[in-house]
C-alpha cells in the first residue's frame, strides 16, 4: 500500500541508518585503493572526505529522528541535500584516486538503488534526489582534475575521457534500471491503495477475523489518525445482516459514554461491503488480562466493573441492551493519561447465541455453552437489561476468581448447579468485603426480578461497596511492569466465533 508520511520518514531514516553503516566501513577501503594504486594519495585525505560524508548523512539522520512532525516535502528536501553533499565528498576524494579514471565512477549508482529498495517513489521524485547529485559529483571530478596539474593532462586524453564517458553511461543504465523498477514498485503500491481503498479509509492489517465480519487497522485520510474499521461483506440483498449492522452502528454512535468505544462513521462502498469505523485502543482487554496474569486485585477488578456499568447505565436508558458481555469485550487501555480507562465494545454487534455456539477453556476446563449468558437468554427470550446485569456480573466474577462460574452443566435453565454456585470469596478462600460477594451473587440469580434492574442499578450498588480505590499510581505501575503485553487495537477476532478465556 502507499507509503503514509510516517512510513516515508522511518524508510528514510533506514536508508540514512545503512548509508551511514556503509559509508564508516568503506573507508579501509578507500586507504587501501590509495595506498596501493595511488601512494601520492594520504590516507589522512580519505578519512577526512569520508567523514565529512558520514557527518552529513549522521547529521541528518539526527534531524529527521527529532523531527516526527516533519513534512513529506522536508523528507525530499533533506535527501536530496545530503545526497548532493554526500555524493560531492566522494567525489572530492576520487579527483586524486584516478580522476577522470577513478573506480569510484559507480558511487551515485548504489545511491539510487539503496532508494529503490527502501522508498518506492516516482520517476519523477527519484530523479529530484539523484540528479542534482550526480551533477555535482560528475562536476567536481572534471572540475578537480582540470585544477590539478597532475591530472589536468587527461582531459586531453581521448582515452582518458573515452573511459569517464563510458563508465557514466554505465552508471546512468544502472540509476535508470533502478529509478524505473522504484517507479514500478510505485505504482503498483498505488494500485493496491485502490483495492485496500474504502472511500476516506485506507486498509492497513488486520486485526481479527470471525464468522460474520473482519476488522483492519486502518488510516483515515481526513482526519489523519489510525481507526479500527469493522468490515461486513454481504453481496446479497436480502441478507438480514445489513440492516442488523447498519441499525445497531447507528444505535452506538449515539452513545457517549467515555467507557463505550467510540464509532466515527459507518457506511457502505456501494457495492457489498458495510463498515463502521470506531476507536482505536492500545492495551488489553479483560480476557486476555486475567488468561495471562490470573485474578484480579478486588479493587481493580471493581474499579473495571463500575466503568462497564456506566457504559451499561446510558445504554439501557437508550433502550439499547448490549448481549454480549464478557471479558473479551472489556478493553482496559494502557495509554499515559488512561491506564486502566476501561473501554466496553462491541455495543448491538452481537447476535444471541445457543448453547452449541460458544467452547469456552478456563484453567483446563472446557465448557461448551456461552457461561456469561443469562438463563433467559439461553432460552430464547426477549433480552433485557437484567441480562446485561447477568453478564456483567459472571465477568466480575471471574475477575475475582480467574474462573468461570459455571460448569458445562450448570449452564441449563434451573440446573441445581447454579444453586451449588459458591460466592468470590469462597472460591477463592480468601476475605473479600461482605457487600462484594452479595452482590456478585444477586447478578447471578437466575431470576431476572432478583437483580439489579439496570446498568443505573447496578452502578450505584457497586459504588456502594466498602472498597478502597484502585489508585491510577498503581495501575501505571501494573502496566510499566508488563509492557509487552500491550496490544494495540480496537477489536480481536469476532467474539461469536473465537472462544472466550481460552
Amino acid at each position: 500500500m502507499a507509503m503514509s508520511v510516517a512510513d516515508v520518514r522511518l524508510a528514510f531514516l533506514r536508508v540514512l541508518g545503512v548509508a551511514l553503516a556503509v559509508s564508516v566501513l568503506y573507508t579501509p577501503f578507500d586507504i587501501y585503493v590509495a595506498a596501493a594504486h595511488y601512494p601520492d594519495v594520504s590516507a589522512s585525505w580519505c578519512i577526512a572526505w569520508r567523514g565529512l560524508a558520514s557527518f552529513f548523512i549522521a547529521a541528518t539522520w539526527l534531524v529527521v529522528r527529532l523531527r516526527p512532525s516533519i513534512t513529506l516535502n522536508g523528507i525530499l528536501a533533506l535527501g536530496s541535500a545530503v545526497t548532493v553533499a554526500s555524493l560531492g565528498c566522494i567525489g572530492a576524494m576520487a579527483v586524486p584516486i584516478g580522476g577522470l579514471e577513478t573506480s569510484y565512477h559507480f558511487a551515485p549508482a548504489f545511491y539510487a538503488v539503496a532508494l529503490a529498495a527502501f522508498v518506492p517513489t516516482s520517476w519523477r521524485t527519484t530523479t529530484l534526489l539523484i540528479g542534482p547529485a550526480l551533477v555535482v559529483f560528475l562536476a567536481i571530478i572534471v572540475i578537480g582534475v582540470a585544477l590539478t596539474p597532475e591530472l589536468a593532462g587527461q582531459l586531453d586524453r581521448a582515452e582518458s575521457v573515452s573511459s569517464f564517458v563510458e563508465n557514466n553511461v554505465r552508471v546512468l543504465a544502472l540509476m535508470g534500471f533502478a529509478g524505473w523498477s522504484a517507479h514500478v514498485h510505485w505504482r503498483a503500491r498505488l494500485r493496491l491503495d485502490d483495492a485496500y481503498r474504502l472511500g476516506r479509509y485506507l486498509l492497513k492489517e488486520p486485526i481479527g477475523q470471525g464468522g460474520m465480519s473482519e476488522v483492519w487497522r486502518a488510516w483515515d485520510s481526513v482526519l489523519k489518525r489510525d481507526v479500527a474499521l469493522k468490515l461486513l461483506h454481504s453481496p446479497r440483498p436480502e441478507d438480514a445482516r445489513r440492516t442488523r449492522f447498519e441499525r445497531e452502528a447507528r444505535a452506538t454512535s449515539g452513545l457517549g459514554s467515555p467507557h463505550t468505544v467510540r464509532i466515527y462513521d459507518y457506511g457502505h462502498n456501494g457495492r457489498d461491503t458495510f463498515w463502521i469505523a470506531m476507536e482505536y485502543l492500545r492495551g488489553l482487554d479483560l480476557d486476555k488480562l486475567i488468561t495471562t496474569h490470573g485474578r484480579l486485585d478486588p479493587r481493580r477488578a471493581l474499579h473495571f466493573a463500575r466503568q462497564a456499568a456506566a457504559s451499561l447505565a446510558e445504554a439501557h436508558a437508550k433502550g439499547i441492551v448490549h448481549r454480549d458481555i464478557k471479558p473479551a469485550n472489556l478493553f482496559a487501555l494502557a495509554g499515559p493519561d488512561e491506564t486502566d480507562f476501561l473501554k466496553l465494545l462491541d455495543f448491538g454487534i452481537a447476535r444471541q447465541l445457543d448453547s452449541r455456539e460458544a467452547t469456552l477453556t478456563l484453567v483446563g476446563m472446557v465448557v461448551g455453552t456461552p457461561a456469561f449468558m443469562a438463563p433467559e437468554a439461553l432460552t430464547g427470550e426477549e433480552p433485557a437489561p437484567t441480562s446485561d446485569v447477568y453478564s456483567l456480573g459472571a465477568t466480575l466474577y471471574t475477575m475475582l476468581t480467574a474462573a468461570l462460574p459455571f460448569d458445562p452443566s450448570g449452564t441449563a435453565p434451573g440446573n441445581t448447579a447454579r444453586l451449588r454456585l459458591k460466592p468470590p470469596s469462597e472460591r477463592n478462600g480468601q476475605p473479600l468485603p461482605r457487600e462484594l460477594d452479595e452482590l456478585v451473587m444477586r447478578c447471578l440469580d437466575p431470576d431476572p426480578a432478583r437483580r439489579p434492574q439496570s446498568g443505573a442499578a447496578l452502578a450505584e450498588a457497586l459504588d456502594a461497596i466498602p472498597l478502597a480505590p484502585w489508585s491510577p499510581e498503581e495501575a501505571r505501575a501494573w502496566w510499566a511492569e508488563r509492557t509487552a503485553t500491550v496490544v494495540d487495537r480496537s477489536r480481536a477476532p469476532d467474539p461469536h466465533t473465537s472462544p472466550t478465556l481460552a
